[in-house]
C-alpha cells in the first residue's frame, strides 16, 4: 500500500512540477537569456571596469550591453529583414516565375530542366502557391517574435539597474 501511495505522490507531484514549468516557461526564457547575456558580456564588462577603475559596474554595463546590441541589430537588419521581405514578395512573383520556368528560360527553368522536375511543378502549381503563401506568415511570426524577445532582453537588463 505504501509503494502506491508513493508511486501516486510522485507522479502527481512530477505532474505539478510539469505544470508550474509550462506556465512559467517565458520567465524562464527570460532568465535564460538574462543569464546568457550576463555571462557572454562579464569578461568585456570587466575589461572596460579594469580601463576606468572609478566605474560602477551598472555603468560599465550599459556601454557592452549596447555594443552587443547594436551588433545584434546589424546582423538582422542584414540578413532577417532582407530575408522577410523577399519571402513576402514570393506569393507575387510565383506565378511569372512558373511561366518562365515552364518555357525553361531563367534559372529556375534551366534547373528544372536539368533535373526534369518541370512536370512536378506543373502538377502541383497549387501546392507550391500555398506553401509560398505560408511562408510569409511564417516571416510575419518571426519579426514580431523578434521584437518580443528584443523587448524581453531590454527589459531584462535595464530592470536591475
Amino acid at each position: 500500500m505504501r509503494t502506491i501511495l508513493a508511486t501516486i505522490g510522485l507522479v502527481l507531484a512530477t505532474y505539478v512540477a510539469l505544470e508550474l514549468v509550462v506556465h512559467a516557461r517565458r520567465v524562464l526564457i527570460w532568465v535564460v537569456i538574462a543569464l546568457l547575456l550576463a555571462v557572454s558580456l562579464h569578461p568585456a564588462v570587466e575589461a572596460l571596469q579594469r580601463r576606468m577603475p572609478r566605474c560602477r559596474r551598472s555603468v560599465a554595463t550599459l556601454p557592452v550591453f549596447l555594443a552587443a546590441a547594436v551588433a545584434v541589430a546589424a546582423v538582422v537588419a542584414l540578413f532577417v529583414i532582407p530575408l522577410a521581405q523577399e519571402g513576402s514578395r514570393l506569393p507575387g512573383r510565383l506565378p511569372a516565375m512558373i511561366r518562365d520556368a515552364q518555357a525553361g528560360r531563367g534559372p529556375v527553368g534551366n534547373l528544372l530542366e536539368r533535373t526534369h522536375a518541370l512536370q512536378y511543378v506543373q502538377r502541383h502549381q497549387v501546392q507550391i502557391r500555398a506553401f509560398a503563401t505560408g511562408l510569409t506568415t511564417a516571416a510575419v511570426k518571426f519579426v514580431r517574435g523578434a521584437a518580443t524577445t528584443a523587448t524581453g532582453a531590454l527589459t531584462i537588463f535595464v530592470w536591475p539597474i
